[in-house]
């Protein structure tokens, strides 16, 4: 291999790890939403979903009769829960 071809493998070899570096920080830096559900103030079960399903938990907690729970998200989160909300409603 002369020192062309190297190089050319080398610049192939960067842009292929740089691809798959990028879908997989895409892929871990999801927008999740978190719900905290509490039976007491030391006895909690938390879940991570993504925004598009707010809706189908808020329905899950309305069937259930629950009444004790937070739900935490980013201003990212709802922007997208609302993108999301206005486009399928």
């Amino acid at each position: 291999m002369n020192e062309g071809q190297q190089l050319l493998t080398m610049i192939i070899i960067l842009v292929g790890a740089t691809f798959l570096l990028n879908a997989i920080v895409i892929g871990l830096l999801q927008w999740f939403m978190r719900i905290t559900i509490y039976r007491k103030y030391n006895d909690y079960i938390s879940h991570d979903f993504p925004p598009q399903e707010l809706d189908n938990i808020k329905e899950v907690l309305y069937s259930l009769n629950i009444k004790w729970y937070t739900i935490s998200y980013t201003e990212t989160e709802m922007i997208e829960y609302e993108r999301f909300s206005k486009g399928h409603n």
